[in-house]
């Protein structure tokens, strides 16, 4: 139960996340799964962002599964994505060595950190909106 709350604070405290799964079978993890289902009110307005990594697709197939699910908890998928195909290549002395490109993690993190000020200013509005 501990685990639980501890889980709960961090990502109600949390302005954005950013999810990082593998595609097993043309899907995302259930160990992924239970972590999203395990809480429901936290996730609500925050933006996320999503790494992935498989075979050919690049784990994509597993992103476009997690926003349905996602959605459902009102959660804001940004369009950027970083889609890692084939990653045991880039896997050395047991280290993920990413290139160039793979970097471009940033853009994802700037993107869900964008939603979160817009989605905050929406809410903000909506607020003032409806208490007039």
């Amino acid at each position: 139960m501990r685990h639980t709350k501890e889980w709960s604070a961090t990502v109600e405290a949390a302005d954005a996340v950013v999810l990082v799964t593998p595609e097993y079978n043309f899907g995302y993890p259930a160990t992924l799964k239970n972590a999203i289902d395990y809480l429901h009110q936290e996730w609500h307005h925050k933006p996320v962002g999503f790494v992935s990594y498989g075979g050919v697709a690049a784990g994509t197939r597993a992103v476009q599964q997690l926003k349905q699910v996602v959605t459902t908890l009102r959660m804001l998928p940004v369009f950027e994505g970083v889609h890692i195909p084939w990653h045991p290549r880039f896997i050395a002395d047991g280290r993920f060595r990413g290139t160039a490109e793979m970097r471009r993690a940033r853009t994802v993190v700037e993107s869900t950190e964008t939603a979160r000020s817009r989605s905050s200013s929406a809410s903000a509005w909506a607020t003032r909106a409806v208490n007039r």
